[in-house]
């Protein structure tokens, strides 16, 4: 299984990298010809033994204490591909009852949501260390409220603080430090020493956030301040249908149009009520390009105007090297190819040079997708979220 998924990537990144497409090429090969990796495929993949579906119906009833029924309908569609976990406890529930390691534990839950494991969240940082270290879920849970009382001693003045840019402690940071931890007394040291630095939200990630968001928001010194509306529509839309519902949409166009953010959900994470989503900021990335000339990502050894003079082979080579920086200092997941929105991505960022922007390619490859004209005059419907 370990070379298939690998031969999924080559697959993909070659037909990406090594042809000049048009849109209506790249739309014609991410819908008939690119492989993708799915949850079913890699929960098989991390967990081989024949009694999956089993081991999986017995464990969960009994964490959850529901209808055994329904938690095997449940199960059976997972492993059918039909559908995919949507809560992230379910989906550590499961690694622990797989008895996951923290590695396939962070690939198991990266495939079935826009992040692995959250390295900021003190809940999600004690799951990965008893993963770690072989604990059962209840372990789990009797660790999360010892580290918690720290947690929350350590932080009750935390809105006192004043961070400035010196302070910043990237996910990437607190992610080599974590990895350090070996038993319960370092793991107690470690919420000690970095309770300020935690929380649901990945703040590294929100102040860029912000900083991009704003510079779309007024793009220049003598322009009016759009409103969110407007920005959402006018940069990161990108043809992307306003209706909630997934019915009719194919398995390509609804992996593409899962999380897309909506004007709703961007000034959520404004406002700080959810976590910046990595679909948000890899768009972000995109559209504004800061990815290429942000400090973060300096490629000593090519300029902006350098990366345009080479040939695209190089160009793309340096250019997934810079976003990856970004990704991974966020403490988001790596591009991948075998994902279908990565694989656009992976287009956009081979297909423009010159005058042409990163984020028209792949505006005008999901207008392809999506039909030019479909629902042009809409807007995200976000009533249903009300």
């Amino acid at each position: 299984m370990d070379r298939y998924f690998t031969h999924i990537s080559k697959t993909n990144i070659i037909q990406i990298t090594q042809n000049d497409m048009t849109p209506e090429e790249i739309v014609e090969f991410l819908k008939n010809g690119a492989l993708y990796r799915s949850f079913a495929d890699l929960i098989k993949w991390v967990y081989p033994g024949d009694d999956l579906n089993e081991r999986l119906v017995h464990g969960l009833t009994e964490i959850s204490g529901k209808d055994e029924d329904s938690i095997s309908r449940k199960v059976r569609n997972w492993l059918k591909g039909s559908n995919v976990p949507q809560n992230r406890e379910q989906l550590f529930q499961i690694c622990f009852i797989l008895n996951l390691n923290e590695e396939l534990a962070n690939k198991l839950i990266a495939s079935s949501s826009e992040t692995g494991i959250h390295y900021r969240n003190p809940r999600e940082i004690v799951y990965a260390f008893c993963l770690r270290k072989g604990k059962s879920y209840a372990e789990a849970l009797e660790l999360y409220e010892k580290m918690n009382k720290i947690y929350i001693d350590e932080t009750k003045d935390k809105e006192k603080d004043f961070i400035t840019d010196s302070d910043i402690v990237y996910t990437k940071q607190l992610k080599d430090e974590f990895s350090l931890v070996e038993n319960e007394s370092e793991l107690e040291s470690f919420f000690k020493n970095y309770s300020r630095n935690l929380g649901v939200i990945h703040e590294t990630a929100y102040r860029k956030f912000i900083q991009l968001l704003n510079y779309l928001q007024k793009p220049g010194t003598d322009e009016e301040l759009y409103s969110i509306e407007k920005t959402v529509d006018q940069y990161l839309r990108m043809h992307i249908p306003k209706t909630r519902s997934l019915n009719g949409f194919s398995y390509l166009q609804r992996a593409i149009k899962k999380n897309w953010p909506t004007e709703k959900e961007i000034l959520s994470m404004k406002n700080r009520k959810t976590d910046v989503s990595r679909k948000a900021m890899l768009l972000l990335f995109l559209v504004t390009e800061d990815f290429m000339t942000a400090e973060e990502t300096k490629e000593s050894t090519y300029t902006y105007e350098d990366l345009m003079d080479y040939d695209p082979d190089v160009r793309l080579e340096v250019r997934i090297r810079q976003i990856n920086l970004f990704l991974n200092l966020y403490g988001m997941n790596l591009l991948d190819p075998g994902n279908p929105f990565d694989c656009l991505t992976l287009y956009g960022l081979r297909a423009a040079y010159g005058d042409s922007a990163i984020s028209e390619k792949i505006e005008t490859a999901l207008g392809k997708l999506f039909g030019d004209d479909k629902n042009k005059d809409d807007f995200f419907d976000d009533s249903e979220n009300e």
